[in-house]
């Protein structure tokens, strides 16, 4: 086959940690290193996640205007996405997908639950090219050791994988990058190869080692637990990628390439020297070639699709069943301990009324109207929690479920 009409596509991701209100330290001057680098690069497409503050948001489409003067801001979910797509070619379609799952309510501290995690896609012309670029930040991990959420991520990555494989089909090349919170040794990482039929541009241009980009330890917002458990950091930033039919596509270069310090003419201010982010950016260029023989490469395009969703397909699946199974029963244990919650609450609630506390004082009338409030508001939180929020916990669960065991079955078959 002949390999005409080359066009290279250069791609980079980063998690901005961006969240308001002091919790990022040095939010504003990062920010402005992150779209002052975004201004004198030359990206073609940025995906972006963790863009919380809206001033933030406006610091980097003002900034790199001229660079990358096409952007899309996914703002679904109760406080926003944080996830956005600029582009230097222009933007013809947007849309959003929220997950079906995404952490619990009453984890506040942790508060991915009221964000709209979930996948972000935008179509881009770009020379003629058709190219569905997708973005995600899925649920964080918080600890390995207890991870209560991996469930809810395999069900991300599930979704995700299979989202993007029915609706890319046609594209001539689509790219799925963000903070995915998982290793190349996990099986939401797994899945999202194996089912997604999509390549991993570190790997093909580095192979399994290195590309760390989670608490690396010359990051300056790398903490001690962080060093102590992963001493050389963490991979869980991905740039992935799939060819559309009769196209070729190469990763020529796959970096990490941010500085270690923001440019000391914007961390004067600060009077110390700091990473542009908790995360480390990815960038990859990615060349698309038409493949042109006698009869062009739809042959070829299949046989790459197979070999992509039969690729460790069955361990992936038969993991991630049991991962699932296990998340099922935790979920039964979860509505047993929240119901008998419930039913503590409400007695406590009706022995305040008892004729012993009916005593003339001021003080002891607000304290029972407090313990009263407190105790109508965790019931009402505990009914919920016991039906309306743990059944959609267990369908969404067992969904998921259902379509593991369908990619377990001999005639699935990729789109």
């Amino acid at each position: 086959s002949l390999l005409q009409e080359m066009c290279s596509i250069s791609v980079l991701t980063l998690n901005c940690w961006g969240i308001g209100m002091g919790v990022s330290k040095d939010r504003v001057a990062r920010f402005r290193a992150i779209a002052q680098h975004l201004a004198d690069s030359d990206y073609d497409i940025v995906c972006l996640q963790e863009v919380w503050c809206p001033s933030d948001y406006r610091t980097i489409i003002d900034v790199a205007r001229d660079a990358l003067p096409f952007n899309h801001f996914f703002d679904n979910g109760i406080i926003g996405t944080g996830t956005c797509i600029l582009s230097k070619a222009p933007i013809q379609d947007a849309t959003f997908h929220e997950f079906s799952l995404n952490g619990y309510p009453h984890k506040v501290l942790h508060g991915d639950w009221f964000a709209g995690k979930g996948l972000g896609v935008c179509g881009i012309d770009y020379k003629g090219l058709n190219i569905h670029v997708f973005v995600s930040h899925f649920h964080a991990e918080y600890s390995r050791s207890d991870d209560i959420y991996l469930g809810h991520r395999v069900m991300q990555a599930l979704e995700a994988a299979q989202w993007i494989k029915l609706t890319s089909s046609g594209a001539d090349l689509t790219i799925y990058a963000g903070d995915f919170n998982t290793e190349p040794v996990d099986v939401p990482y797994s899945l999202l190869r194996s089912v997604g039929s999509l390549s991993d541009s570190w790997v093909d241009a580095h192979g399994v080692d290195g590309g760390e980009t989670c608490g690396t330890p010359y990051n300056t917002y790398c903490t001690i637990n962080e060093v102590a458990e992963y001493p050389m950091g963490k991979r869980i930033d991905y740039i992935m990628y799939r060819a559309g039919p009769d196209k070729t596509v190469q990763i020529t270069e796959c970096r990490l390439p941010l500085a270690r310090r923001i440019p000391a003419s914007l961390s004067a201010c600060l009077g110390k020297e700091v990473s542009y982010s908790d995360h480390e950016a990815v960038a990859a260029i990615i060349t698309v070639a038409d493949n042109v023989g006698p009869e062009g490469d739809n042959l070829g395009h299949t046989a790459r699709q197979a070999r992509g969703r039969n690729a460790g397909r069955q361990e992936a699946v038969a993991a991630g069943i049991i991962i699932i199974e296990k998340a099922l029963l935790g979920t039964k244990t979860d509505q047993k301990l929240y119901s008998v919650l419930a039913i503590i609450t409400f007695i406590i609630f009706m022995a305040s009324f008892s004729q012993l506390l009916l005593m003339d004082s001021l003080l002891l009338d607000c304290i029972m109207f407090l313990l009263r409030m407190i105790l109508t508001l965790t019931g009402f939180y505990a009914v919920l929690m016991a039906t309306v929020f743990n059944r959609r916990e267990r369908h969404a669960l067992s969904a998921t479920k259902a379509t593991l065991q369908l990619l377990k079955t001999d005639n699935y078959g990729a789109i």
